[in-house]
């Protein structure tokens, strides 16, 4: 009796931990992780796409290029509801997202190179899910 319960414990524990997420995975509420910007030339190269939300959530991007900023239009949502409400401040990009409708957004985000002034910018998407 004794070995089956111990067998049985052992089995829930292994059960237990295939569960959890994994740390690059999606947390299951709340904020998602933050999304890495960098600079690929002219394309602006994300870390997450889409970025997953499940909830009301802050999303924050930072630019991971040496030399480069978030331009004061850093950020552009095909978004006609005011789902999202962004604020950029040289290296870190975040907006609340108000998750009042589900779906997918596309976005454009642009990094800005200090030096040249020329930006690079990339299209994906948040999905509220």
């Amino acid at each position: 009796m004794r070995k089956s319960i111990g067998i049985a414990a052992m089995a829930s524990v292994a059960l237990a931990a295939c569960a959890m997420p994994a740390d690059n995975e999606f947390p299951l509420t709340g904020n998602p992780h933050d999304t890495d910007v960098r600079a690929n030339g002219n394309r602006a190269v994300v870390s997450q796409d889409p970025i997953v939300v499940r909830g009301p959530a802050v999303i924050t991007w930072n630019v991971r290029s040496s030399g480069y900023e978030f331009p004061p239009d850093a950020i552009t949502f095909n978004d006609p509801a005011g789902q999202f409400s962004c604020t950029a401040r040289g290296v870190v990009l975040q907006c609340q997202d108000a998750y009042t409708q589900k779906g997918s957004f596309k976005y454009t985000i642009r990094v800005r190179n200090l030096t040249t002034g020329a930006v690079a910018e990339s299209d994906p998407f948040v999905m509220n899910d």
